[in-house]
């Protein structure tokens, strides 16, 4: 799973991998969340879906006991090339979602 601005840029500037850990509900949602998204993209791709780039937010909710909770929300801001592993060009995630008949 790529993170927006790199997990490889962070893992070679601070000699770690970025990891989110789920413990609660609202953690678990988030991740599932990027798996169903992830699991249609290579469902209708195979092998040239890429990996996600997401970008790391947060939503929250108002708890009756806790007041106002906050739970992260990973948002799919754009894909890799799976050939070279960077991000998409603009044309190529465009390309993306027109239907076969009207790709150039």
């Amino acid at each position: 799973m790529g993170f927006h601005h790199g997990a490889a840029d962070y893992a070679a500037r601070y000699g770690r991998e970025l990891c989110l850990l789920h413990v609660q509900q609202g953690r678990i949602r988030c991740v599932n969340g990027l798996l169903r998204t992830y699991g249609t993209r290579v469902k209708a791709k195979g092998e040239a879906a890429g990996l996600p780039i997401v970008e790391l937010q947060s939503d929250s909710y108002k708890h009756r006991t806790y007041g106002k909770i906050f739970f992260p929300v990973l948002h799919v801001v754009g894909w890799t090339d799976p050939a070279t592993g960077a991000p998409q060009t603009t044309t190529q995630e465009l390309d993306d979602d027109l239907p076969d008949a009207l790709k150039g």
